[in-house]
């Protein structure tokens, strides 16, 4: 081979190797954009997840304090009730009364 082939060649493979050495820097770049866009997903997604947990905390919060309440309904609920039954049963023997003056008003 002759010198000026030599340097042809090896000016070939240089210019083989720039252009290997281009794509490798394409294809870190690309690879930098997709992590760049991943790590603003992930914050993005972080933030929704802290509203997410919030929401879900206060639910759980909303949840006991409805428990309770309800715990409380029950008990009134429960309260009213005898209330009712002994207000009823201290009545019955007042209406009957009331009736039975009413069948001796009626039949004088």
């Amino acid at each position: 081979m002759t010198d000026t082939q030599q340097a042809k060649q090896s000016l070939a493979d240089i210019e083989a190797r720039h252009q290997d050495i281009m794509k490798l820097e394409k294809s870190i770049k690309e690879l930098h954009d997709m992590f760049m866009d991943m790590a603003m997903l992930v914050e993005s997604q972080g933030e929704m997840i802290d509203r997410i947990e919030y929401n879900v905390e206060q639910a759980v919060d909303y949840i006991e304090s409805a428990k309770a309440d309800t715990k409380k309904a029950v008990k009134y609920q429960s309260s009213a009730r005898k209330v009712g039954t002994v207000t009823g049963c201290k009545l019955c023997p007042f209406q009957v009364f009331l009736r039975c003056q009413s069948i001796h008003v009626v039949s004088a």
